[in-house]
C-alpha cells in the first residue's frame, strides 16, 4: 500500500541521492555510453508540440529519452509531481504540509519492462488550484528509472534498509535519478519552444544512419553503414541546429531587463572510442557543433562492432532535442 509515510521516505531517499555525486556512477569517460541510461525529460504541450511550458489546465507530454550501449533493453520507471520547496540553493526538493507529508499534484507515473522511451502525462491544476498550492511558475518532477527490475516507491523506502543508494530493487541493476523543474506559462514566466537539430555530418558527408531499436551491437560489417577501424585518426562530426534553435527572451542583465538569445549545449555520447569533448555551446547565429571521435585502438568484433552515438541539444529553459547515428567500427 503507498501511504504517505513510503511516499515521504522514498523522496527523502531520492533527494539523498542526488546529493551523493554518482549515485552508483563509475568514472567512465564523461563521453562513455556503456549502459542503459537517461538522457533527460522532453517536454510537449499537448495541442502544441513544439512547446515546453504548459499553462493551467493543459496536457503536458513528458518523455525519458533513454540511451543504450547496444540493443535497446526493457526499463522500469516511476514520477511524480510535486509544489517545489521554496529555497534558491542546493537540490531542489518537494515542499510539505504541517504534517511533512510532500504536497503532490496529481499521482504516480510508472511503468514496468517499458522498451523504448517511457512517456507518460501531467494535466496542470486551474488557476485557482495553483493559487491554493502556493504555486507561482514551477512544479518539480522527481522519480527514477531503472534497467531491469522495477523501481518502485516502496523500492526507494526500502533503501533505509540497506547501505546501497542505487534505485533498483536490484543492486545488479542500473538506474538513476530523476529530477526537473517542470516550468509553467503563468506569471513571469515567458515561453519556450524546443529547439531542434537539423542534421549532422561524418567527415563532411551527410550522416544519416540512425540504429534500429534491436539492432545487435555485433555484426554489422556489409550492412551499408559508415566505416571506421581500430586505431584510426579522429573522425570529425558536425551538428547543425535549425535557424530557429535559438530562442529570444527577455532576462535581467546587470540590473537591467534586456533581451538576450538562448546558447545552446550539445552533449555527445559514444559506446565505445571517446568524444573529443563531451560538451559543445553554440552561443552565436550561423554557428555548429563540431567534435572528434577517436576510434578505440582495440576490441572490435570481427563481423564490426555497431558504435552508436547520442547528441542531445538543451537550451538551458526546458527545452531538448536528440537525435542517434552509428559507425561500424572494423579492424
Amino acid at each position: 500500500m503507498l501511504t504517505k509515510t513510503t511516499m515521504t521516505r522514498a523522496l527523502i531517499t531520492l533527494t539523498g541521492c542526488l546529493l551523493l555525486l554518482g549515485c552508483g556512477e563509475t568514472l567512465d569517460p564523461a563521453s562513455l555510453l556503456n549502459k542503459t541510461r537517461p538522457l533527460g525529460v522532453r517536454f510537449s504541450v499537448e495541442g502544441d508540440p513544439a512547446r515546453t511550458r504548459p499553462e493551467p489546465e493543459e496536457t503536458l507530454n513528458l518523455t525519458l529519452l533513454m540511451a543504450h550501449a547496444a540493443e535497446e533493453l526493457p526499463v522500469s520507471y516511476f514520477a511524480v509531481f510535486c509544489v517545489p520547496q521554496e529555497s534558491t540553493v542546493g537540490v531542489p526538493f518537494c515542499a510539505t504540509d504541517d504534517e511533512g507529508n510532500p504536497v503532490l499534484v496529481g499521482g504516480v507515473r510508472s511503468g514496468n519492462d517499458f522498451v523504448g522511451d517511457p512517456t507518460f502525462q501531467l494535466t496542470i491544476p486551474s488557476e485557482d488550484e495553483l493559487d491554493a498550492l502556493g504555486v507561482t511558475d514551477r512544479l518539480l518532477m522527481m522519480g527514477a528509472v531503472c534497467q531491469g527490475q522495477l523501481a518502485t516507491i516502496t523500492g526507494l523506502a526500502n533503501l533505509f534498509e540497506s547501505e546501497s543508494v542505487n534505485p533498483c530493487r536490484s543492486e545488479d541493476d542500473d538506474g538513476a535519478i530523476l529530477s526537473t523543474p517542470v516550468t509553467l506559462l503563468r506569471g513571469d514566466a515567458q515561453s519556450n519552444a524546443n529547439p531542434s537539430i537539423a542534421s549532422l555530418t561524418l567527415d563532411g558527408e551527410v550522416w544519416d544512419s540512425v540504429p534500429a531499436p534491436t539492432d545487435p551491437a555485433e555484426g554489422c560489417m556489409g550492412m551499408g553503414l559508415p566505416e571506421a577501424h581500430v586505431g584510426d585518426e579522429p573522425l570529425l562530426m558536425v551538428l547543425i541546429p535549425a535557424g530557429n534553435a535559438r530562442e529570444d527572451y527577455d532576462a535581467v542583465v546587470d540590473d537591467e531587463l534586456t533581451e538576450v538569445t538562448e546558447s545552446l549545449q550539445i552533449t555527445s555520447l559514444a559506446t565505445a572510442g571517446e568524444m573529443q569533448r563531451t560538451f559543445t555551446f553554440i552561443d552565436e547565429d550561423g554557428d555548429v557543433a563540431d567534435v572528434e571521435w577517436l576510434p578505440p585502438e582495440e576490441g572490435s568484433f570481427p563481423g564490426g562492432t555497431r558504435v552508436r552515438f547520442e547528441f542531445t541539444m538543451r537550451d538551458g529553459r526546458g527545452g531538448l532535442d536528440r537525435v542517434r547515428r552509428q559507425i561500424c567500427l572494423l579492424d
